[in-house]
This record gives structure tokens, sequence and C-alpha cells, in this order.
């Protein structure tokens, strides 16, 4: 265990608390235990805790797959981590949506265009996190906090994206439900 690195996750956890991290086999457990200590001291833009954000996007997802992306939907995003440092502790299908997630800013430097390239991923899980992603920054509870000028700058972000998340999310939805009624 001494040759093993454990990248920015060094900076969040020591090494004892990492090996028991590596232990945790709930991966939902896993990446709130990640979670809460890379965000422990964050804010958001309302003030409140930052992981409210993660935890209440987690609640609205229905795999458990999906609960773990959508907690961990901002840590690469916002330069915590990397994805190698999460390789070795979720699998694939988990980078792989948090890859999609995660916004390139010189790549989609307009907000459109990259949840354009998380619809067109046929990833439902991505999809699913964006949709509640979208709505929660959309919630009364964080957007009335705010003062005048920004609350419009975000309503016109994510009201023009949100019909069109909540479209493809539906149609995706429809075609699991005819693929199971297919195979049963």
């Amino acid at each position: 265990m001494s040759n093993v690195s454990y990248g920015n996750l060094k900076k969040y956890f020591s090494t004892n608390d990492l090996k028991k991290l590596y232990q945790i086999p709930d991966l939902e457990l896993r990446a709130l235990s990640i979670v809460g200590r890379v965000y422990a001291e964050h804010l958001d833009l309302s003030g409140n805790a930052e992981t409210g954000h993660f935890i209440r996007i987690a609640e609205q997802i229905n795999s458990p797959l999906g609960r773990v992306v959508a907690l961990l939907h901002d840590i690469v995003e916002d330069g915590y981590l990397t994805f190698w440092d999460l390789l070795g502790l979720f699998p694939m299908s988990v980078i792989s949506s948090l890859q999609i997630l995660c916004r390139d800013k010189e790549k989609y430097p307009h907000y459109v265009d990259y949840v354009a390239s998380v619809l067109h991923s046929n990833d439902i899980i991505a999809i699913e996190v964006k949709l509640h992603d979208i709505g929660d920054n959309l919630s009364p509870r964080r957007i009335l906090e705010l003062d005048t000028k920004k609350q419009k700058k975000l309503y016109k972000k994510y009201c023009e994206t949100l019909p069109l998340v909540y479209e493809v999310y539906n149609k995706e939805i429809q075609k699991l439900s005819r693929k199971r009624r297919k195979y049963q």
C-alpha cells in the first residue's frame, strides 16, 4: 500500500482516511464522503452549503450509479479532483458520465452548446443529472436569494436549456421503457 499514489485526494484525506475510503463498499457513500470532504467549506451563490446542491440532485436520480454521478458531477470541472483520482474508486461507467458532464469552456464557450453535447451523448445518466442540476439551479430556494441582475442572467441561461433537456430525457426514458417491454 505504501507505493500507492492518491493524486489530488491527498489534499483532502490523510493516508489512513484514504485507505478507509477505498474500503467503503457502497459507492454512493464513498461519493458522499468525497464530496463532503472536498466541499466542506464551500458556499453556493446564495450563501448555503454547496454540498446541499449535490445531495438534492442525487435524491432525484433513479439509479444508484446515477446518484454517484450526481454527487460528483462538478468535482472535476471545479478543479478539485481529476478523472485519474476517481478512476480507482468508481466504475468506468461513472467516469464516462462524469466526462460527458464536465464542461470544457474552450470547446463549448456557450452553455447551450455544452448542454447540446450532453444531450447528444445518449448517456441517460448524464442527461438525467443535467436535468436535475438545471432544475436545482433554478429552484426558488437558491435563486431568490440572489440580486436581480444575477437572477436574470441565470434564468436566461437555464430556462433556455431546461425544456431541451427535459424533452430528450423523456424520449430516452420512453426508449428504455420500450426495450424493457420487448425483452419481458
